[in-house]
């Protein structure tokens, strides 16, 4: 997912996976992201907030971290580094 904006101060996006979802559902994971999302309440409502963490410019990929409890390996360069190797 990009962003497509001139300014996202104040800019918020809700997902509402339970009646189609919206395109936030195909934001990609990163262990270094620049979204976070956060859960509010209004009333008996719960929605979902994917919340900028960074600066970022138009056009920038929006990441999130899936998490240690997601149903996959992280396959990004800083997960598989050998600790041994930075050293070098």
């Amino acid at each position: 997912m990009l962003l497509n904006a001139k300014s996202v101060s104040g800019m918020f996006v809700y997902i509402e996976a339970l009646h189609c979802g919206s395109i936030t559902r195909f934001m990609s994971h990163s262990c270094d992201p620049n979204v976070e999302f956060v859960e509010m309440q209004n009333g008996k409502d719960v929605k979902v907030l994917a919340r900028m963490i960074k600066t970022v410019k138009p056009g920038t990929q929006l990441t999130v971290n899936y998490g240690d409890e997601i149903w996959f390996k992280c396959a990004c360069d800083s997960c598989w580094v050998d600790p041994d190797d930075e050293e070098e």
